[in-house]
């Protein structure tokens, strides 16, 4: 886990730096940090069905397709108000919410500014880190379905023309131990965060000839090699773009359209800042195990999409297979891991760190879905934000 950075801090108006493939923006940050504006709360409405902003309001409501009850309109609050407290009493500069019901978002919340010092509005984009690898893993389960891939056989023997192989135990890892990080592979950190990797194409043949760090199948051991060999896969099959194959089979069928891969440096003038090093380049090497930027509204669309007898992405029986857990001991004892789903104790979903970017996004047993997104260094990781609002998800849990 990555924890406070200790990094020289960019302008706003820092260059774009060019990637594999197509990249949208999410903004960095200078030293200063922009004046927040004051923080208001607007309540949900009953007849919007899109975005609301007022210029003096970092508070706004989204509404798709219902009108949400008392109760759940008692909860948004609840959850802007806990924004309100973090954004005063911590060091945390910008926080997107939202919640949907049954895919319906319900709540849509947002705090803070832009670089200029505009208030950002429901369409800003954040960064959302780890939980990119959540719409990889659709993808992956999709090909699953279509026996293009198979959970149980190599991916060594499912990709074309592997490259260079140093430790015979990479030939024998599944797709399963991939999508479940129980492959064997470390972290990688010198590849993925200290410029080991141009790329996550390099990336990816970068971790196909490490060392692993344990057998396969033995030990859970988080690492995003798993997601940039996915990528290469899914390439190879579907003879697309890893980005656009996610845009074609999850994006657009549920009208997601805030989506953007994104640079290390690269400026969005309507999304909150960012602390980034001027001298790293892990955006551009994590691509999709980490790079995507949206909104928590879309955000909380692609986890919805995955409640169970809600799904049109995933067949339910590969859906309860991504709910599973693993079969090894987590190293955590309030969650496991499935296939490319973290699994809480009454929830599952994915968390996100990344510098300056703390995010999770989890479904609830009743049918609800919370996506929070930050920029912030206060907390060690996208769980400890999780933790932040845990008495207003327990509620939200309540709700029958």
């Amino acid at each position: 886990m990555r924890r406070r950075a200790r990094t020289r801090i960019v302008g706003a108006t820092a260059f774009v730096v060019s990637i594999a493939v197509s990249l949208g923006g999410c903004s960095n940050i200078d030293a200063s940090r922009s004046t927040l504006p004051p923080a208001t709360t607007t309540p949900a409405t009953t007849s919007s069905s899109t975005s609301t902003t007022s210029t003096s309001s970092t508070t706004t409501t989204t509404i798709d397709d219902r009108i949400p009850t008392a109760d759940e309109q008692a909860l948004v609050q609840a959850f802007a108000d806990r924004a309100d407290a973090l954004m005063a009493s911590k060091d945390v500069h910008a926080v997107a919410i939202a919640i949907a019901r049954r895919g319906s978002v319900i709540g849509d919340i947002v705090r803070g500014s832009t670089p200029s010092g505009a208030a950002l509005t429901t369409d800003s984009r954040f960064r959302i880190a780890s939980i990119s690898k959540v719409p990889l893993a659709i993808v992956v389960m999709q090909l699953v379905d279509e026996d293009s891939l198979h959970l149980d056989r190599p991916f060594a023997e499912q990709w074309r023309d592997l490259p260079r192989v140093n430790d015979p135990r990479v030939r024998t890892i599944t797709v399963r131990q991939l999508l479940q990080h129980t492959s064997g592979f470390s972290n990688l950190r010198g590849i993925f965060f200290g410029g080991g990797g141009t790329d996550w194409r390099s990336a990816a043949i970068a971790s196909v000839g490490s060392t692993l760090d344990t057998d396969p199948g033995t030990k859970y051991r988080y690492s995003n090699a798993n997601f940039v060999i996915f990528a290469t896969l899914v390439e190879q099959i579907t003879d697309l773009p890893f980005d656009e194959a996610i845009r074609r089979r999850v994006l657009e069928p549920l009208g997601i359209t805030s989506a953007q891969l994104t640079g290390t440096r690269v400026t969005d003038p309507t999304g909150p800042a960012y602390a980034v090093d001027a001298s790293r380049n892990y955006m551009e090497v994590l691509g999709p195990a980490g790079a995507w930027c949206m909104t928590a509204a879309d955000t909380a669309r692609i986890l919805a999409a995955l409640q169970p007898g809600a799904s049109t992405l995933v067949p339910a029986d590969l859906l309860a297979q991504m709910r599973t857990p693993m079969p090894v001991p987590s190293i955590d004892e309030d969650w496991t891991y499935g296939l490319g789903l973290l699994l809480f104790h009454d929830s599952f979903g994915h968390t996100g760190t990344l510098e300056d970017v703390m995010a999770f996004a989890i479904d609830l047993p009743n049918g609800y879905t919370v996506a929070v997104l930050t920029a912030t260094e206060e907390f060690d990781d996208g769980e400890a934000v999780k933790g932040a609002f845990q008495t207003e998800i327990d509620a939200l849990a309540a709700v029958s």
